[in-house]
């Protein structure tokens, strides 16, 4: 067996594993770093778009509003004109005459219905017609009358008096029928007096009897206590005498069987006697009380029924007084009762006199609304003459000519002079030109157009039919804020976006933050005039305010290769800033060519690169 050597094996070297796996960890984490950070990161889409500038309301067509000949042109092509200018007068008609003459009627029309008025509403008026005068005075007197006798009932049937200032007229009615009233009711009064009178009378004797009484009761009540007095002292007399009989007849056998003197028996006799005496000025005593007891008993019986006698007259005084005061009560009433019938006369001719003021008011005003119908006609048969500018602009595209030398004097031009002494009224823009022409005009056939630019400019632009999603949905999210609050003030700013119609985003702040629209979802536009380089002017911001419904076509001449849609955009500024310092400005102009970059919102870097990726790849499986 062969040996074989340590140096003459061969040597294999192995590359570590753990360089390969770091270099893969690597890769893989990059890679999930860049998906992760194409999720999350997103960038501001923007959808491009190409224009021009226009004015917001563009050209108006002016159409003959009448068929007739045009005699005098006022403007001529390029001319700027204000709105309600007067542009071209056809041929007149002379119809001054008829509304002076409806103007003079309507006028006094009017001065009638004021005088109605007046009348009904109790305010001045002037010299009355004659055939008026005696109703209007029966009406004023009657309404005098009233006023009178309503502050007479509050006065004098109410007592709600208060101070009223009357004219010399007024003054006498109401001196009769106060006198009236005082006679009527001072004889009632006057009873009404005499009865309280007799009731104080009859309380005053009720008063003193009834003290006459209880005089009486309290002598009674004293002689009630001397007598039971007295009999306390008769008692005891009686058992004085008998305890004197008691002795005396003790000391009787004493004095006969000489035990005792007979000076003793004598002494106790005069005793008994006294005891008798006694006795018996006790008894008269007793029985004087007795009487006057007794007496003061019929007085205070009598002096009873004298006041039982006093009350029942009292009570008849007092059904007396309230019979009379129910009389005066019934007088006062039945006083009332015929002013208030008079008041109620008087309003109800007042209310006949002004009921037939109110039907001749009613005609009147009848009268005046044809009258004013047949001026108003005159009127608009007169304005027709006159075409008049509806908004301002620039005249272009003139359809009627004048004649050679055909300027006049618009002061001594008899047309010229009419149209600015009766057509035009104060304030109105005056004409600049007075031109002789002649041109026959059909209804409804173009005369000229204006092109509209006192509103500013806006951009229209033209978004191509593959951009249209990502801009409809913009709009629609912005329509979703705006919508609720259109035609609503809002941090002092009216908001307009109505369905189809231009959907603008307020200015301020502090509006669009009370809505809570952000300035992306305003869907802001960068546009650049192509006549003012960007990089000198920078660009103009602005936003997509309306969009159009409907694609359209290809226009080979503007080189619009694609189908289309129209969209509006709201400029921010009307001009570029020349030189600050001395303010110098250069204003954009209508027909400028623009391009613009419209924002859509944010979007993801990964949803944009699937999205292309996604486009690729049909792209291939649609290869043949």
């Amino acid at each position: 067996m062969k040996s074989v050597s340590l140096i003459d094996q061969p040597v294999i070297l192995e590359k570590p594993a753990m360089w390969s796996h770091l270099f893969l960890w690597l890769i893989m984490l990059i890679t999930t770093s860049g998906v992760v950070w194409a999720y999350f990161s997103q960038v501001e889409q923007t959808v491009p778009a190409v224009g021009e500038l226009e004015y917001k309301e563009g050209a108006r067509e002016i159409q003959a509003p009448i068929t007739g000949a045009v005699v005098r042109l006022h403007v001529e092509n390029g001319d700027r004109v204000q709105k309600n200018q007067p542009l071209l007068t056809f041929s007149q008609t002379n119809p001054s005459a008829d509304i002076k003459s409806l103007a003079k009627l309507q006028g006094t029309l009017n001065q009638e219905n004021e005088f109605y008025k007046n009348i009904i509403q109790g305010n001045g008026r002037g010299t009355l017609p004659p055939e008026w005068e005696t109703m209007v005075k029966d009406r004023d007197t009657r309404i005098q009358e009233n006023e009178v006798l309503s502050s007479l009932i509050n006065e004098l049937y109410n007592n709600q008096g208060r101070t009223v200032n009357y004219s010399s007229a007024q003054a006498g009615l109401v001196t009769n029928y106060r006198a009236e009233y005082q006679s009527r009711v001072s004889a009632v009064e006057g009873r009404i007096v005499e009865f309280n009178k007799q009731l104080e009378q009859t309380e005053n004797s009720i008063r003193a009897t009834r003290e006459q009484v209880n005089y009486a009761t309290n002598q009674i009540r004293y002689s009630e206590e001397q007598l039971n007095s007295a009999r306390d002292q008769l008692d005891k007399s009686q058992e004085g005498l008998d305890l004197n009989q008691s002795i005396l007849d003790q000391i009787a056998p004493l004095v006969d069987e000489g035990a005792m003197s007979d000076l003793n028996k004598k002494r106790q006799e005069q005793e008994i006697l006294r005891s008798q005496n006694e006795f018996l000025r006790q008894q008269d005593q007793i029985t004087t009380r007795q009487s006057e007891i007794n007496a003061r008993k019929g007085d205070v019986e009598k002096q009873q029924a004298e006041i039982k006698r006093l009350e029942d007259e009292k009570q008849k005084v007092l059904a007396s007084i309230e019979r009379t005061q129910k009389e005066l009560q019934n007088t006062k009433d039945a006083w009332a009762k015929e002013l208030y019938f008079r008041v109620e006369e008087n309003k109800k001719q007042i209310a006949s006199i002004d009921s037939q003021l109110s039907r001749y008011k009613l005609e009147n005003e009848k009268r005046l609304g044809d009258v004013t119908a047949q001026l108003e006609k005159v009127e608009e048969q007169r304005d027709t003459q006159v075409l008049r500018s509806p908004v301002a602009g620039v005249i272009y595209d003139l359809q009627p000519s004048t004649k050679q030398d055909s300027e006049v004097d618009m002061n001594k031009d008899e047309i010229c002079n009419y149209v600015n002494e009766q057509v035009l009224k104060s304030g109105d823009p005056k004409m600049k030109r007075c031109n002789e022409a002649y041109y026959e005009a059909q209804q409804t056939e173009k005369l000229m157009q204006i092109l509209a630019d006192d509103k500013g400019l806006e951009g229209t632009i033209f978004i191509k039919n593959t951009d249209l999603a990502l801009v409809l949905n913009a709009l629609r999210v912005k329509r979703k804020f705006l919508q609720p609050y259109d035609g609503k003030t809002v941090a002092g700013e009216v908001i307009e976006c109505k369905a189809e119609k231009d959907c603008i985003c307020p200015d301020s702040p502090e509006a669009r933050a009370e809505i809570g629209i952000t300035d992306p979802d305003c869907i802001p536009v960068e546009v650049t005039i192509d006549a003012f380089p960007n990089d000198q002017f920078g660009m103009v911001s602005g936003q997509l305010k309306w969009l159009s419904q409907d694609a359209i076509k290809p226009d080979q001449e503007k080189g619009r290769q694609y189908f289309s849609f129209k969209g509006k955009v709201k400029l921010d500024k009307q001009s570029f800033i020349l030189d600050e310092d001395k303010n110098i400005k250069i204003g954009l102009q209508s027909g400028m060519s623009v391009n613009t970059k419209i924002n859509v919102g944010k979007r993801s870097v990964l949803d944009i690169f699937l999205n292309r990726f996604t486009g690729r790849i049909n792209s291939i499986t649609n290869l043949k």
